[in-house]
């Protein structure tokens, strides 16, 4: 089913609202104003969304990969830090947007903003320890319960976008590859693969300790 945001009004409130956030704050963005700028009226604007936040929200959805796309670039065994690149992917949509993110905060992105970026980290996240349940840590001598693994997910992903926004908050946030290594030391152990192989990485040994692993 084709969606009504890929075409026609959809699309020009999309382009619109692109332009508009990386200009000014969205919380100043009235719906006249977006409404002006693509060229729609008010009841057209309303039978697509509520707000502008919204519609920025879409946006921004669109611009990341999909979880299926991030899911598809963790690294397969050996590798040690499977979950690099689909973050750096994250962190380079961030960096991209990075004016409109930046207008966004204030000091904290909307919530229909954080719940894009979180609701992505966190499916890309569980998917990865659904599919290397050895990486699950235990709690205590107990194996965590789904619902348990899903809060490890969501705590990773909540904190990650902490990161993200202070990151943003910067008058000159750091490249996005140094902003990936601040991520991966500060990441817990268990977010590394057991076992695999440093040799992706320029510069790592198989001996150092430390949380190295992607958090996003």
């Amino acid at each position: 089913m084709v969606s009504p945001w890929s075409r026609g009004a959809g699309r020009r409130l999309l382009d619109a609202v692109r332009v508009l956030a990386a200009e000014r704050p969205i919380h100043q963005i009235s719906v006249a104003a977006l409404c002006h700028r693509a060229g729609l009226t008010r009841d057209t604007f309303y039978r697509y969304a509520a707000r502008p936040v919204d519609v920025l929200a879409r946006a921004m959805d669109d611009d990341l990969p999909s979880a299926e796309a991030l899911l598809a670039l963790i690294a397969p065994p050996p590798a040690a830090n499977p979950l690099e690149a689909p973050g750096r992917a994250v962190l380079e949509h961030t960096d991209r947007n990075k004016a409109i993110y930046q207008h966004a905060l204030h000091p904290h992105l909307d919530s229909a903003l954080r719940e894009v970026l979180i609701g992505r980290l966190e499916t890309l996240l569980l998917g990865y320890l659904q599919a290397n349940p050895e990486s699950v840590p235990t709690i205590g001598d107990t194996t965590p319960s789904a619902a348990e693994t899903r809060r490890l997910a969501v705590f990773t992903a909540a904190g990650t976008v902490g990161a993200i926004e202070n990151w943003l908050a910067q008058e000159r946030p750091e490249p996005v590859d140094r902003m990936l290594t601040l991520l991966f030391s500060a990441a817990a152990p268990w977010w590394r693969r057991r076992g695999g192989s440093t040799a992706s990485r320029p510069g790592t040994d198989d001996r150092s300790s430390g949380p190295r692993v992607a958090e996003v």
